[in-house]
């Protein structure tokens, strides 16, 4: 048969290069697989306690986050009955309005509405202490006006509630820091030993000198500290008509109240005033307020008539 009749049947040269290609692939791949493969280590007793020590750390890395994490937590929405952390107690004051750090308490005398709108502030702050917080401030109201007709203003002092705080107390002036009033050091010193203790005393000042002004303090310079920070105060009082004792439960609250009174108040002048409590473990910058007193007085001009 001629050759010029033979056909071939397919592109046996190319098929014979692709083969070849294909298999050098492959054996390429299989070299590089074993370059990276790494057989599996055997458990031998001495990687078991590695893992077991990983793992240890592991946990207790996340145990201290998450616990961090709730103490973040809880110190933002502790509620006030059930606090997270003990605080110390803040002072605070009313009436007045605060201005920057300081409560200003300006009226006129013979203006009712003046006058009223600070007896509201008091009236509403004293209010939930009912029948025996209104007896225990009766000094501080004797004209019906918190003394603000009588120009004997009456400014009320509230140590601020934190359940199960222990103070501790400063019992004799020696104790007292150096920065303690000479005032409040001269009451300890003539106090008899049995009024001293458990005491947070108040103290309060003008920042200015003012000859014939000065404070009274309703019912007393001090806050009784027994007891004073539960929701209630359980102890036995002393009967003595029948010689016995009964079991007394109060509710502190109302004696976290002082009144402070400023007599011979100056008129038509800002009168700068300063009141802090001082126990040992309650600092100064929690419990000082600041306020300002200023009494309107009109002065009537008489004409001659000729």
């Amino acid at each position: 048969m001629p050759n010029n009749m033979i056909r071939p049947k397919g592109p046996y040269v190319l098929q014979r290069l692709n083969r070849r290609q294909i298999e050098h692939q492959e054996e390429l791949r299989r070299r590089l697989n074993n370059r990276l493969y790494v057989p599996e280590p055997k458990m031998t007793f001495i990687r078991l306690l590695k893992l077991i020590g990983y793992f240890c750390i592991f946990y207790l890395v996340l145990g201290l986050f998450a616990w961090c994490y709730m103490e973040l937590l809880f110190f933002g929405i502790a509620k006030d009955d059930q606090p997270h952390r003990i605080k110390a107690p803040g002072l605070s004051a009313v009436p007045g309005y605060l201005v920057g750090v300081e409560k200003q308490i300006i009226w006129r005398s013979d203006l009712t509405n003046e006058i009223g709108s600070l007896m509201r502030q008091i009236e509403d702050f004293v209010e939930p202490y009912g029948f025996e917080g209104e007896r225990f401030l009766r000094p501080c109201n004797l004209d019906n006006n918190w003394g603000y007709t009588s120009r004997q203003p009456c400014i009320l002092l509230k140590l601020n509630f934190s359940q199960n705080f222990t103070v501790f107390t400063y019992n004799d002036g020696i104790t007292l820091p150096d920065e303690a009033p000479m005032a409040l050091y001269n009451y300890l010193t003539q106090a008899a030993e049995e009024m001293r203790r458990n005491r947070i005393w108040i103290n309060c000042e003008f920042t200015e000198d003012h000859e014939d002004a000065y404070f009274e303090y309703i019912p007393y310079r001090y806050y009784d500290a027994d007891g004073l920070f539960q929701k209630q105060h359980d102890y036995l009082q002393f009967v003595s008509e029948n010689l016995t004792e009964i079991e007394v439960h109060e509710d502190p609250a109302y004696r976290r109240v002082l009144g402070v009174q400023v007599l011979n108040l100056p008129t038509n002048m800002d009168i700068h005033c300063k009141c802090a409590v001082w126990a040992k473990n309650i600092p100064l910058n929690l419990g000082t307020v600041k306020f300002m007193l200023h009494l309107i007085e009109v002065v009537k001009e008489e004409n001659d008539i000729d």
